[in-house]
């Protein structure tokens, strides 16, 4: 059971505790409008078939909703059951195959979550600990959402070109970019870690 649950805490912390490679002391691009809500056309649910992952969009907030499927004995089953909601269909009088989700907030538009837009793509702009920035882009195009990180290497060597910052192993790194810098960055496909979702409704 202990690592079943481990398993189970690792992949549910995989989205929320990972942190970027890089963040901003400025919300991303900078001398923008803020957005006070997502538009009527990227409202709604979207799934990502390889992983089994689901994001929701709603005028305000981003979730994401990660499915698992286990088979469990009885014991491990009702040990799971305390801690989450479960789904089980019984193989046997013994095993169990059971199915359960979890959800995250990736981002949600208030004072530490600022949105804002640029050439087609939105920039989630979330406040952390260190009061700076870190930043998911966002494009919808066609029923399609795609998210993506700063989560590489290649992204901190293109910040730090643009920037004509030395390079150095601080992680995150924090950088001040114009608007101007940070759109060459957009273009240069600074943001990876790219993962696609399409529409479910």
């Amino acid at each position: 059971m202990k690592n079943i649950f481990l398993t189970f805490l690792f992949v549910c912390l995989l989205f929320s505790c990972k942190k970027p490679l890089a963040n901003f002391t400025d919300p991303q691009p900078v001398n923008s409008k803020d957005i006070t809500e997502f538009p009527k056309k990227i409202i709604g649910s979207y799934h990502n078939y390889e992983t089994n992952t689901d994001v929701t969009i709603d005028r305000s907030t981003v979730l994401l909703t990660n499915h698992f499927t286990d088979t469990l004995n009885k014991t491990n089953l009702l040990e799971l059951q305390k801690e989450i909601k479960l789904e089980t269909i019984p193989l046997n009088d013994s095993l169990f195959i059971t199915k359960y989700a979890t959800t995250d907030t990736l981002f949600s538009i208030g004072k530490t979550g600022i949105l804002r837009k640029l050439k087609g793509h939105y920039f989630l702009n979330s406040l952390n600990s260190e009061n700076n920035w870190e930043v998911k882009k966002l494009t919808y195009k066609n029923n399609i959402v795609s998210i993506s990180d700063i989560y590489n290497e290649e992204s901190i060597q293109k910040l730090d070109e643009i920037t004509e910052t030395a390079s150095d192993s601080i992680r995150p790194k924090t950088y001040t970019l114009t608007r101007k810098q940070f759109k060459e960055f957009v273009v240069k496909n600074g943001f990876t870690t790219e993962s696609t979702f399409i529409r479910q409704k």
